[in-house]
């Protein structure tokens, strides 16, 4: 009997080392205050990383195990913050990029016409030998005083007898000088396609400001970019993100917008993806407008699906129009903008029956597992959207198209009727960082769209409060926020950078510290499908990390803004950029 019970005593330590031995020893542990965005399990003590995945979360004791001797053993202090890795989940930076890699001029934010007219007169002096001058950073409020709201071709007149394009910080509105205006062959007969406005004076000549897809006549004159340049860009980008946090992306706008079969960009991110220039997963989006091929260039964006499936840059999703922004006054509204009898606004798909034959668009890209990606500014055109889903799942069932994840962003007004839409077809709301009032609220929203409408702009908790899906994105290249903590302050503040209470806007709207956490990192995950591989720090996921200077779930608003990100991990390696 004792020979039988030294026997089994003998297995037990023989297994039990062997258990020891096979404990996977972890390239690098992490000690700190850890929030996982895992519901289940929020915060942590340690965490293990392997190559680049975590292998452990949980408590200090728990992680000893893991521990070997070439482990790196890191320790942060308890008044900071690891969070997973952000994720961008709308974003125009890799344009942005493009742009300022191709001799981009910047205007000053928030100069008037005089300081706007200057900084291109500086410009063009200062570039003699270029042959068509692109500059960026004017913004429609500080033209609202002007004879018409706006900057004018005239206001550039005698500064060179070369082309000059200056685009709006939105990107939402061209500003062009009179050569570039006679060189596109605009004259006072042209019409607007759908979706867009020619500005024009009262005697009906273009004024020199081109709306949304009036900007195509524009488009169709600029200089072609070396493939070079989208590389360089591309690079840019990638590097721009990884500063920030945002280790992965959804770019809400691959190809040309003056033509849907022109798409250097992807090409150009393609390329760099299988060169291993890529660190960020990107998913981009093919954009289709309201033409008469728009059904059978869902085959395109199918073709490109399956050309970039598996890497580091895919394409994931059809991008469609249905408005413009408020500020321009070419949202899509169900009231007409104060000071406007009967107009309402720019719709890119008119009608009825564009809205159907959205629905078969997205039917067809839903049945084949690729979501849309919708830009939705005003209340009439979100309710445009969700009635073309509806069409869709009609056609396609309704779990098909909830499993489909089709997103809306930007969401300026929404109707009270509108919430429960959302969350019957599992439409991701996507928010953006603007949620208060910033300088131009007075002056554009208020005078637009009257007190009542402009306070009830960007609503977010009301979204929440119906069970919908939410997500976020930075509008970086239409937006001047980029920041990850302005953003983060932002979304749970509703004020401006300085925290006034009079640039709150709608506090019953506010998303809490940990709701914000959710919308920039799993929030953002499930609306790319990918929520099983990032956006929380859990077992078996993607190793990417941040580390903030201050714990941004518990300081006072006050401090959010004075925090840094200190550090940004990439599936399991820490990255250099210049921030």
């Amino acid at each position: 009997m004792k020979r039988i019970l030294s026997i089994v005593l003998a297995m037990i330590c023989v297994l039990s080392l062997t258990a020891c031995e096979k404990t996977e020893k972890a390239d690098r542990v992490i000690y700190g205050n850890i929030y996982t965005s895992n519901d289940e399990a929020k915060t942590a003590e340690a965490l293990a990383i392997k190559g680049d995945k975590f292998i452990y979360v949980g408590s200090k004791s728990g992680v000893k195990k893991y521990i070997g001797s070439e482990t790196i053993v890191e320790t942060y202090d308890a008044d900071q913050l690891i969070t997973a890795a952000l994720v961008d989940g709308h974003t125009h930076v890799t344009q942005l990029m493009i742009a300022q890699m191709d001799s981009l001029g910047q205007i000053s934010q928030g100069a008037d016409k005089e300081t706007a007219v200057k900084d291109i007169t500086d410009y063009v002096n200062a570039n003699p030998d270029l042959d068509f001058y692109s500059l960026t950073g004017w913004e429609m409020q500080n033209f609202a005083s002007e004879e018409y709201g706006c900057p004018t071709a005239d206001m550039l007149d005698g500064i060179t007898d070369k082309p000059i394009l200056a685009f709006s910080s939105d990107g939402h509105s061209y500003w062009v000088n009179n050569v570039l205006i006679e060189l596109a062959g605009v004259t006072k007969d042209s019409v607007a396609p759908d979706g867009g406005v020619i500005v024009c004076d009262n005697d009906g000549e273009p004024l020199g400001v081109f709306k949304d897809t009036a900007q195509y006549a524009i488009d169709n004159v600029r200089p072609q970019k070396d493939q070079e340049v989208y590389e360089q860009g591309v690079f840019s980008a990638d590097q721009m993100c990884l500063s920030e946090g945002y280790v992965y992306r959804f770019q809400a706008l691959d190809n040309a917008s003056n033509d849907s079969w022109q798409y250097p960009m992807i090409t150009a991110l393609e390329e760099m993806d299988k060169e291993g220039k890529l660190s960020a997963y990107t998913q981009g989006s093919f954009m289709i407008n309201n033409t008469d091929d728009a059904l059978e260039l869902v085959d395109e964006a199918i073709k490109l699906r399956d050309q970039t499936a598996g890497g580091n840059y895919e394409v994931t999703a059809v991008k469609i129009f249905l408005d413009g922004i408020i500020e321009n006054a070419g949202a899509y509204l169900s009231e007409e903008y104060n000071g406007y009898a009967d107009y309402y606004g720019t719709q890119r798909w008119e009608g009825d029956d564009a809205i159907v034959k959205m629905g078969h668009i997205i039917a067809k890209a839903n049945a084949a597992g690729m979501s849309v990606h919708f830009h939705g500014m005003g209340d009439q055109a979100i309710s445009d959207i969700l009635t073309a889903i509806e069409y869709a799942a009609d056609e396609i069932g309704t779990d098909r198209v909830r499993e489909s994840r089709n997103a809306i962003a930007h969401l300026g007004l929404v109707k009270d009727a509108d919430y429960e839409r959302f969350a019957n077809l599992n439409v991701i709301a996507v928010f953006n960082p603007w949620c208060n009032k910033d300088p131009g609220y007075y002056d554009l929203q208020v005078s637009l769209l009257g007190q009542q409408r402009a306070d009830k702009q960007y609503p977010m908790q009301s979204f929440l409060k119906a069970g919908v899906n939410y997500a976020f994105g930075t509008d970086l290249g239409a937006s001047f926020t980029y920041d990850s903590i302005e953003c983060f302050h932002a979304l749970t503040t509703r004020t401006y950078n300085n925290d006034d209470p009079e640039s709150l806007l709608n506090a019953d709207e506010k998303l809490s510290r940990e709701e914000t956490m959710k919308a920039m990192t799993i929030g953002c995950a499930y609306q790319m499908k990918k929520e099983d591989t990032f956006g929380s720090i859990e077992v078996g996921k993607d190793a990417s990390l941040c580390v903030f200077s201050k714990d941004l779930l518990t300081i006072p608003d006050t401090e959010i803004m004075s925090t840094e990100m200190l550090k940004c991990m990439c599936r399991g390696a820490w990255c250099e950029t210049d921030k």
